[in-house]
């Protein structure tokens, strides 16, 4: 649909495979999705492809199949890695997982690991943060998303699983956050803003120096393109001058599909038929 309002063959600058853990599925599968998404485009030749992966289940294949379909970047969501906050917030994986998981994108072939980290979880302590943060920088991922938990039961369902008993207050998370931005100074990383740190030799720290950063609801990207197309359940697009949310729900989503429309939600659909 979005190819035929282009009216041409479209070229993808970018591609990040996200918006949860698309390292649940299968390589072939993922081979399987990619390879439709690139179908009857041109893959721009200084492209930028990365993934979204878990420790807990991102294999050698993963990271193969989708290297030689051009990914170089992979990110892993740690969040934190003492064994009684994961309990907390139920997303238990080890050190070990996640050591095995980079070393492994690095033998393959990535040019760049991040890791994302979580303060404001429940149980947490400036201490075991700490032990957290360290673990992680000995692995010397290249980038570094450290960002406040944001308690949203409404939205994400399986956070009505925390107890919110045990989450900080926002004065403990700003005495969680503290240490933790120090540490990571410490270690090499610059604070480059918006939660994100990184290497001097990390393509978001040479923005940075150069002024090319560019701000999406996310924070800050080196983005290269003036377009992005969500694909997918809550994907969300950026014209350049709005941004445009797909159906959140999976039933909204098919539906509208099937019906040869954009998935996109009603509030959205107004501004993108506006624009266009």
């Amino acid at each position: 649909m979005y190819r035929k309002l282009m009216g041409c063959l479209p070229v993808i600058r970018e591609l990040h495979l996200g918006g949860g853990t698309p390292t649940f599925f299968s390589p072939a599968n993922l081979r399987r999705l990619v390879t439709a998404i690139l179908a009857g485009s041109t893959v721009h030749p200084d492209h930028a492809f990365s993934l979204e992966g878990h420790p807990n289940n991102t294999t050698r294949d993963h990271l193969e199949v989708l290297y030689e379909l051009g990914f170089r970047r992979v990110s892993y969501g740690v969040q934190d890695l003492n064994p009684e906050v994961q309990q907390a917030i139920g997303r238990t994986q080890t050190f070990e997982k996640l050591k095995t998981a980079t070393e492994e994108a690095r033998v393959v072939g990535y040019a760049a690991v991040n890791f994302d980290l979580i303060y404001g979880l429940p149980l947490q302590t400036p201490e075991r943060l700490s032990e957290t943060i360290r673990k992680s920088v000995s692995l010397r991922p290249d980038r570094i998303a450290f960002y406040s938990y944001a308690h949203m039961p409404s939205i994400n369902c399986s956070q009505r699983l925390i107890d919110t008993a045990q989450l900080p207050s926002a004065e403990k998370k700003l005495y969680l956050y503290q240490p933790g931005k120090v540490l990571l100074g410490e270690a090499g990383y610059t604070n480059i803003g918006m939660d994100h740190f990184a290497l001097p030799h990390d393509e978001l720290y040479v923005g940075w120096k150069h002024q090319r950063l560019h701000r999406n609801f996310m924070g800050y990207t080196t983005q290269n393109s003036g377009m992005l197309l969500g694909l997918g359940v809550s994907a969300i697009s950026d014209t350049g001058t709005a941004y445009a949310q797909n159906e959140k729900k999976l039933g909204d989503y098919y539906r509208a599909i099937r019906e040869d429309r954009l998935a996109i939600t009603g509030a959205a659909k107004r501004r993108v038929g506006n624009h266009r």
